[in-house]
């Protein structure tokens, strides 16, 4: 699943640069799949995106335009018959979750190997004697 979500957000920062874009809400305003969905959560996913973000965090990106496109299908409930208090709970729980994702990419950082580290880096030297506990 990962990679699918990987490709997914290859794909979807393939076209936003193409199409000069870096607001992550002004692309998915426009897109058919996710319209609807940009609209309603758009106070969350409204912000810029760093496009040489790790492949961690195109994973991430990727289930969160995955969440947008169901949460757009699940709008589509309010056009038929089914229970509207139901889909109103679904869309909640969706942006309930939109906002932990979301909030988890914007917290990537790109965590470096140190090298060469052997030098000043033995903890124990600086942790406070301990005493023992009778």
């Amino acid at each position: 699943n990962d990679v699918m979500y990987s490709q997914v957000a290859d794909y979807v920062l393939k076209k936003m640069k193409e199409s000069k874009y870096r607001n992550l809400y002004d692309f998915l305003n426009q897109l058919e799949l996710t319209t609807n969905a940009a609209d309603h959560f758009k106070d969350v996913i409204s912000f810029d995106l760093n496009f040489s973000s790790v492949q961690r965090a195109r994973v991430k990106l990727g289930k969160i335009i995955a969440k947008l496109i169901t949460a757009n299908f699940t709008f589509n409930l309010y056009e038929t018959d089914f229970q509207e208090d139901l889909v109103d709970n679904a869309l909640e729980v969706i942006g309930n979750e939109l906002a932990s994702m979301i909030s988890s990419l914007k917290q990537s950082r790109l965590v470096s190997v140190v090298e060469n580290y052997s030098e000043n880096s033995d903890w124990k030297l600086y942790q406070p004697l301990t005493t023992a506990i009778v």
